[in-house]
């Protein structure tokens, strides 16, 4: 059906936002190990 459902509006919200936290946290990772060795290049 095409009806508008609250349910469904929050897990879409869930879902995005447990997307940019897994980004976030490859990220930081990222960052972490590659940082140090840039520095010291």
């Amino acid at each position: 059906s095409f009806d508008h459902h609250d349910l469904s509006k929050r897990a879409k919200d869930f879902g995005s936002a447990a997307v940019m936290l897994a980004l976030l946290i490859a990220a930081l990772l990222w960052a972490t190990i590659c940082l140090p060795l840039v520095i010291n290049w």
